[in-house]
């Protein structure tokens, strides 16, 4: 994780639809719409070697890169960050 603005990045080992672990890299919203959200750095330290659900819009690419628009926490906690589809960007 790279906690710093101008926007936070994920760095996730994900298991693709073939069982294969691969590297990808979400970015997401600055530290302070964390905050503002209740959720501190500690909360994504404490998620390393858990399972931690991202949905998001994948680069247009095709390249394993996107951005966040909701996570949900090991505990269940679900945090929307954004919400680029409904704004259909």
């Amino acid at each position: 994780m790279d906690w710093r603005n101008p926007h936070i990045e994920l760095f996730l080992d994900v298991k693709s639809e073939q069982d294969q672990v691969e590297a990808w890299v979400i970015e997401s919203m600055p530290p302070s719409s964390f905050r503002n959200r209740n959720v501190a750095k500690a909360d994504f330290e404490n998620t390393i070697g858990k399972t931690l659900t991202v949905q998001g819009v994948r680069a247009r690419s095709g390249a394993r890169l996107g951005i966040a628009e909701k996570v949900t926490f090991p505990d269940g906690r679900v945090v929307t960050l954004v919400e680029l589809q409904a704004a259909g960007q």
